[in-house]
This record gives structure tokens, sequence and C-alpha cells, in this order.
């Protein structure tokens, strides 16, 4: 007796443990398995091959499904939506009838009338492709649908997601010429890629299948489609796999298949070039001399099968899903039953936010999170837990949501003309169509803009010819100037890639680009952190554009010029408090070099390249020097500091540029010059000494007078006694203001600050210019004090906060901006501008003046956490800590001096806001309650308006909605 024995064996005995090790985690990620366990979907003898999806995968499944979406979008497809039932004759016509019929569910209505259900969508994009005429103007056409279709599969065939009778696929066919196949094989290969790297696969293999046994068309159809396809991926730059006889029905196609992470392989994506259907449903399209001629229909799809994808994504990750592929993104534990309220309120906002309220975050929180508005996290993968705020929460999850998901604003632009004018807002191929048509192809993009703005621009003579379209004199490219390309220098991969993608929506091939890059508005493209950029655009943009190159860097030195920054909108020059690192320090990004008085503060200046601290322009002490004026250079460490010379001699290269590349000498330089640096930058105004007797000085002194002002008469122009006198008997000097000490009393003189000069300066300018006018009110004070203290009790041990009056008062204030919100305005010559945020502005006492940091979106804040930021930013405020987004862009300002015991007082208007509350002290006063005179703790409130903005009874509706506030408490707290 002859038995037959199969087995499988190995070269080596790891291969064996290997293939053993992949069996045992195939069987520990089996789909099918741990979709019951996530509770994922479900499938049942009732309906074979059909997916129950629950909500955790349906979750999942529109995710992918938004994803493909926006994909799809920014490479220029159409979505459209085909029947799922169809007349048998459209699948006899397309030959599905005569070579699937087994395979395809029929519905006989009647003896002569049968319907069957779609096993593939092609047949039904054809008739859309059909719908009117078509030009070679309107190809390439790429047609997408997320298509439901229907396959009887043999029940014996069937597996878990893997094999499926009802499924949905990202189905696209792009009708083109067959000029066009190469191109469009290029773009959809480079498609897929990203596709499959953002789901986390790389290892990419690529099988061509040429013609099956059985096919539609004649040889000759056949060789031109293979040869086609072969050409247009060997363009790609792609290798492939020759995966003889295993072509499609139509055409040869190409077969994406993924490795995943435990080796195994999965055909997902494919491309057919097909040249017979559009044939048998007779499609066509009029080309360039009129005549009706067929179009080539290339058949594609990235993942395929949606379900059997979400199957792969199932085992390779484990059920681990990333974040913003999570069905369940953040779970909610808390450590006692009391706080379940506060859970419900984190699970609301999340909601509110479109976050998965579940894994892979875990928010742990308890009574201190609670008094705290935080929570406690643990990401998966990691062992830390961190305590954040529910808005970084909050932001956490959308940030790595939105790399993927986002909304493709940027396929619309600003179309802008040469001389500026607003031409409309159109998408980016209309854009590019537009200047294509009108011969201009000069092309200036701002990705960055929002929206982001397309200038295009007159480049050479040109004639325009209705018939023959454009005739330049010479021949053209397109030049695309990509303006202003903002990057940080730690730039993570996705927002590189997401970036990139942006840049490459403008391009088409052929074009010649011209990049700058910046990094805290300095051109960064001559620095070591640029050239390493631009290095990876230019790995990403070869084989579409040619890119302009970048400077070499060879036989050069970098200067790198430290300029006066603009800290704030209406500086125009600062003072060198003091610089914190010294000549011949290494400095590196981020490293804090100097401290700035400006015109609102005192604020920090950090370096944003490396390098040495080579000289120091301007001194600390300095005041009064211009914004952009040089005040410091850095060097790379090891260079010449003679090359220094020829640069900070001239003020206005340090105003073009913070980067710039200089010729390194012809020959070695010896001695080094010893150049004072200070006395050739002209923007900085030293100050003069004045000569003047004792006795003139004394004079003058007495009577308040700057020496400056007086012309002395004396030896060398020096100022004597009669100088001083005939200066204040003239008319123009004898009516000022001056101060006199009759007494002859002591007293001491301090120079007035920066801060202190422009807040005299601003403050003269509202009064002179705002047509102030006040209005007042009284608040009854005693349910709020009451609240107050109740609160305080309850919150001060627990979260170390105590809440102020001056709290309440904010809040009052915003609740009545909201319900007022023409209050919350400003003035403009062109127009009133009414904002939509209530940003309140705080006047915070400082040492050396007052400075106003800003609450923002204040009516969105409960009252804890509105007093933790209000007491964070005075302590900021009062330590010089303050960023410039904190302390501009406020919409309303309140000036409290209540704690000083003032009963009352008018503000000035800090511009451009309208108005500013006065806000004085409580006191006790009898009052009329019920035609019956009681005690009670009342509080003196000062609207100061601008009233080309706000009108009386706007000021009037303000206050009374303030006061009802602040009279009911609780009703800011609902």
């Amino acid at each position: 007796m002859l038995q037959r024995i199969y087995g499988t064996a190995w070269a080596t005995k790891e291969q064996l443990d290997n293939y053993l090790y992949m069996l045992e985690e195939a069987e520990k990620r089996d789909h099918r398995k741990l979709g019951r366990e996530l509770d994922l979907f479900h499938l049942q003898e009732e309906a074979q091959g059909m997916v129950f999806w629950h909500d955790k995968g349906w979750s999942i499944y529109r995710t992918i499904e938004q994803y493909i979406r926006n994909k799809i979008r920014k490479t220029g497809y159409i979505e459209v939506k085909t029947p799922v039932l169809a007349d048998k004759s459209l699948w006899e016509a397309s030959g599905h009838w005569e070579k699937f019929r087994e395979d395809m569910f029929a519905l006989n209505l009647t003896d002569d009338k049968t319907l069957a259900m779609k096993p593939m969508n092609c047949p039904c994009h054809v008739q859309i492709f059909k719908q009117g005429i078509k030009s070679y103007r309107d190809l390439p056409l790429r047609m997408s649908e997320f298509g439901l279709c229907h396959r009887n599969e043999a029940s014996g065939a069937l597996h878990g997601l893997m094999r499926v009778k009802a499924f949905q696929q990202d189905d696209a066919h792009i009708f083109c010429t067959e000029e066009q196949i190469n191109s469009e094989t290029v773009k959809f290969c480079s498609l897929l890629t990203e596709i499959y790297k953002d789901f986390g696969f790389s290892d990419i293999k690529i099988k061509f299948s040429d013609r099956p046994k059985v096919r539609a068309g004649s040889d000759e159809v056949w060789d031109k489609a293979e040869n086609a396809l072969k050409n247009a991926v060997k363009e790609a730059g792609y290798s492939y796999i020759l995966n003889p006889g295993d072509g499609a029905f139509y055409g040869p196609k190409l077969d994406f298949c993924l490795k995943d992470s435990i080796g195994r392989e999965w055909q997902c994506g494919t491309l057919q070039v097909d040249f017979v259907l559009p044939e048998r449903l007779d499609a066509h399209y009029i080309a360039a001399n009129g005549e009706k001629k067929r179009p080539v229909m290339l058949h594609r799809a990235a993942l395929g099968s949606f379900e059997r994808f979400i199957g792969i994504l199932i085992e390779e990750y484990a059920g681990r899903f990333p974040l913003w592929l999570a069905p369940v993104q953040v779970a909610i534990a808390t450590i006692t039953s009391d706080l379940n309220d506060y859970a419900l309120e984190v699970h609301k906002l999340l909601v509110n936010e479109g976050i998965s309220n579940k894994v892979p975050i875990i928010a742990v929180i308890g009574k201190q999170e609670m008094a705290n508005n935080t929570v406690t996290i643990r990401q998966l993968g990691s062992d830390q837990q961190e305590v954040i705020s529910l808005q970084n929460l909050v932001k956490l999850v959308k940030d790595q949501n939105t790399r993927y998901l986002t909304e493709i604003r940027a396929s619309q632009v600003r179309l802008v003309g040469e001389n500026g004018e607003m031409l409309g807002i159109v998408t980016i191929k209309e854009a590019l169509e537009y200047a294509e048509k009108v011969a201009l192809d000069l092309v200036e993009i701002s990705p960055n803009a929002e929206p982001p703005v397309c200038k295009v621009l007159n480049f050479g003579k040109f004639k325009y010819d209705s018939k023959k379209r454009v005739q330049d004199s010479r021949k053209k490219q397109r030049v695309v100037v990509l303006k202003e390309m903002k990057f940080k220098p730690n730039i993570s991969q996705g927002d590189f890639d997401v970036k990139l993608r942006k840049i490459k929506d403008f391009l088409k091939e052929g074009d010649k680009v011209k990049i700058s890059l910046w990094f805290k508005g300095r051109e960064i493209i001559h620095n070591d952190i640029g050239m390493k950029l631009f290095d990876r655009i230019l790995l990403e943009l070869e084989g579409l554009a040619k890119i302009d190159s970048a400077p070499k860097m060879e036989g050069k030195q970098i200067i790198m010029l430290i300029l006066m920054p603009a800290l704030s909108p209406t500086m125009t020059e600062g003072n060198i408090a003091k610089w914190l690192k010294k000549e011949g320090d290494k400095v590196a990004p981020g490293d804090v070099i100097a401290e700035i008085e400006t015109d609102k503060a005192t604020m920090e200046v950090e370096a944003v390249e490396e390098g040495i601290l080579a000289k120091i322009v301007i001194p600390q002490g300095t005041e009064n020097v211009a914004v952009n004026s040089l005040i410091a250079v850095l060097l790379e460490d090891g260079e010449d500091i003679s090359i220094l010379d020829s640069f900070i001699a001239s003020s206005d290269n340090a105003a073009k540029s913070s980067a710039i590349p200089s010729e390194k000498p012809a020959t070695s330089i010896e001695e080094t010059k010893s150049v004072n640096l200070t006395q050739e930058n002209k923007t900085i105004k030293e100050p003069t000494r004045v000569y003047a007797s004792p006795l003139a000085r004394r004079l003058a002194a007495i009577e308040h007078i700057e020496l400056s002002n007086i012309q002395g008469s004396g030896p060398h122009g020096r100022i004597i006694k009669k100088d001083v006198l005939s200066y204040l008997v003239q008319p123009t000097n004898s009516g000022k203001i001056r101060a006199v000490n009759r007494n002859n009393e002591e007293y001491r003189s301090v120079p007035n600050n920066n801060i202190r000069k422009i807040i005299a300066k601003r403050l003269l300018e509202s009064k002179q210019t705002i047509p102030h006018f006040y209005l007042s009110i009284e608040c009854n004070m005693d349910k709020l004090l009451d609240i107050r203290e109740d609160i305080n009790k309850s919150f001060i041990e627990e979260s170390k906060i105590k809440i102020s009056v001056n709290d309440f008062v904010i809040l009052a204030v915003a609740k009545a901006l909201k319900a007022v919100p023409e209050a919350n305005a400003s003035w403009d010559e062109s127009a009133i501008r009414y904002y939509n945020n209530v940003d309140i502005s705080v006047a915070v006492a400082i040492d050396n003046g007052l400075i106003t940091p800003v609450v923002r979106n204040a009516d969105q804040k409960d009252l804890v956490t509105l007093s933790r930021e209000l007491q964070t930013l005075i302590k900021k405020a009062r330590d010089n800590k303050l960023t410039p987004e904190e302390f501009q862009g406020g919409g309303f300002s309140v000036s409290n001096l209540g704690m000083y015991g003032v009963k009352n007082f008018n503000a000035i208007i800090n511009p451009p806001q309208s108005c500013i509350l006065a806000v004085g002290a409580s006191s006790k006063r009898p009052i009329v309650e019920n035609d019956q005179i009681k005690v009670a703790t009342m509080m003196d409130v000062t609207l100061s308006s601008d009233h080309r903005v706000v009108d009386g009874t706007v000021g009037a509706k303000f206050l009374a909605s303030f006061k009802k506030f602040m009279e009911s408490p609780a009703l800011m707290l609902i």
C-alpha cells in the first residue's frame, strides 16, 4: 500500500522558528477574535458574508473613508454615487453577465426584466462619463466613488472581513488620453505611497499582471495596454515582479502588496489599463482635431475593499490603533463615585470637540483634578503619567487627528492679480489654469496664508490669439515662487509631510521652483537649518519640478545679524535693558541673550541661531534703539571676527537680512582691526553733553527747564544765567506750565523710562483724539460677597485659590459683553470693528508703569479657571515675563482701584479699544428697598466710552447687564 505524505521543510532552524512565531502571532491577532473583544463588528448565519458594524467599528470605517476622501479631493478627483441595482442589459454590454453571472446577485422581476446588483462600479462610471459631450480639454477626468458592491462568494470561501459578499470599495476611474497614462500612473503611485505610509506600511511590493486566459479585447489591444503600463511604471521609478496570466478581464494591472509587522503580504491597491470597456460601452471624447476618440480608462483602488483593509489593520496593530484612527481615544476613569458629575463634564467637552472618549489615552480624575479643572493621563505605550488641563487634552488629541483628517482648506486660494487686485476665491487647479490662459507664467504662492494666496504675474511679452490660444515671443517655463514657507528647525516628519503635500498641490510637471524658507520672521536658507530643510524639500520634489539650487556654502563665512526686534505692533524703538550673554559666549536656539524694554514691558529676546556672540554692537543701557537696527552679531564657531567690519558699518545690511554669506578674504589678515561699532550705527541717538554754568544749571532746575532747549551765548556756546532768564521771558515758553519749588525744598528727579514715556504719549493722544463720555452705576454687592465667601471656604483648602471680587467683575464684564456685543468694538477710520471673541484687558500696576494683560475668551471660562489664569497673568506682569500675545489684542479694559479705597474715578480709554470700566471700592451705605431703609454694601463703577463707537444707549445697556450679573451672581455661574 502506497500512502502519500505532504509536509513543509525549512532550510534552517531560524526559518522554522520565524514561521512558527508568525503562526502564533497571527492567531493572537486574528481580526475575528479581536473584532469581538473590541466590540467592532460581528457576522452571523442569517446574513452570510455581510458585516454587522458596531459603533466602534463603524467609527474606524468612517474615519478611513473621510481620510481617503480628503486625499483624493486634493489630487483632483470628483466624487460620484451610482445605483446598487442595474438592468441586466448594462452588464451584458459590459461583458460582466457573460463572464461573472454565477458570482452576481440577480433579481428576476418578470420573464424579460432582470436586475442585478453591481459587482463593481466601472460600467456605471462610464454612464456618467457619457452624459454630455466631453472634450480633450476635460481629460484627465478622475471619477471616484465609495461604492457598495455585492459578489456571491461561495460560503466556503468566506473568511471574516477578508472575504465577504457585500463590501465597499474606494473605487475610482480615470478617463484619459494615451499620452496621459504615464503621468496619471506616476501621480497614483505617489498618492498610494503617501496613503500606505500614513497607515504605517512602508514595505510595498508591486506585481505586474499580464493577460489572463479569459479576457476581453484582441492581442493587439493587450500589447498596447501592457506596453503602456510598463512604460508608466518605469517612468514612476518603481520596480515590479512579473505575475504572468493574472491580469484583469479588461487589461493588465499593477497589484500593490503590503508587508505587515509579522511578515505577511496583503494585496490591496490596484491599477488597471483598459482600452476595452470604453469601446464596449461606446464612450468617446472630441479630440483636438475635432474627431471622436475613445478614452483610455484607468481602473484604480488604493485600499480595495474597506472591509478587508480594516481586517488587515486590526491584525497589523493587534487592536492597538494609532490615536487618529482609534474608535475610542480617551477613557475616563474616576477614583470615587462622587466625581461622576465631573466625569460627565469631561465626557461632554470631548464629545463636543469630536473626540471619542476612550483609549488609547486613559484619563484619571480625582478631587484634585476636579478642583483644578485638569485630568491625569497615560498614553498607549507609555508608563508615564501627566497632569494636563482639559483644554490641553483636547488640543493633544485634535492635533494628532488633524495630521490626517484636516479638511482641505488649502484646496482653495485667493487669486490675486499683478497689481494686487482680488480676482476671486478659486480652486488651485482653476488658479493655475487661469495663469496659463492669460500667459502669466510667473506664479507666486503663499501657502501659509489663510486662505492661501496665488498671485499671477506677467512674465515676458506675449500676444493672445483666440484660435491658437497663446503665442509667446519666446519659449517660456512657468516659474513658481514658494514664498516664506515657514518651518520649525525641529519639525516632525509628519508636519513636514503635510507641508510638502501642500506645496505639491501648487505644482505641475516641468515647473521651475524657487523656495524661500523662513523661521521666526527671518530667512534661513543660508544657515545649517535652512540647508537641511532645502535638501529634504529637494528630495521630495525631485522628478516633479526643477528646483533653483541653494547657495553653496563652500568658501563662505556666515554672519548672523541680530536686529532690534519689534516686540509689539506699536513698537518703533526700544531700550537695551541688559545683555545676558557676553562677547565670546556660545549661544544656541532658544537661549535668552538680552532684555529689551519696549513700549509695553521689559521682555526677553531669544537667539534663533547657533553660534558665537562675536560682537555686542549696542551696549546695555542704550535707549531709543530703532526697530531693525543692528544690535549684535553671531558668527559660526571658529570664524574670523575681522569679516564683521564691512557689515556693521552699514545699518542697511542689518535691516535687509538676518543671515548673509560673505566671501572670505583672499589673503589672511594678521591683525584684527578694532572698530568702534557703536559710532558707526547711525540709528542710535547718543546724548550730547550740554555746557552750562553752575548758576544756570541751578536756575534751570528750579524752573524745570531742559537745558538742551536753550541756546547758549557764553564762550564756546556755554549757557549762562542770562540765557536761562531770556528763555523764561519768551512768550512761547512763559505760557508753559512749570512746577515751582517755592520753598527750595529738596527733591529727587527720576528719569522717565520708555514705558512711562509711551504711557504718557498714548494716554495724552487718547484724551485729545477720542471723544470720551462717562456713565456710572451702583451695584449691590451683598449677594456676591456671600457667594464669594462660600466658594472660598470650599475651594481655598483644596485648590489653593482664593476668588477675589475682581474675578467676579471680570466674569460679569464678559457676560455683559456677550449680552451687549456692540460694546465689544473698536474704531477704525474706515469701519467699526465688532469682535466675536470676548478678550478683556485688565490693568495691572507694575514698578515702572502700567500694563494690561489680556484674559482671552473670558465668557467661556468658569470662575475658578478665570481666577487662576488672571493670577498667573498678574504674576507674570509683575515679573516682566509677559509675552506679546498675553498683553496685546484685548477688546475691552477693566481698571480696578477699589482695593486702594478709591470710591469712584474716570478711566482713560486704552486705544484702539472703545470702552474701559473703572471699578471703585465697596462701602456700606443706606439704601431704600421696598420702601424700607437698610444698609447694603454698594460699589460704584464708571464706564468711559468712545462716542464714535458706543452711543449712550449702548453704554447704558451694558451697565444694566453688568449690574444684573453682579447683583445676581448665580447667573454668571450657570
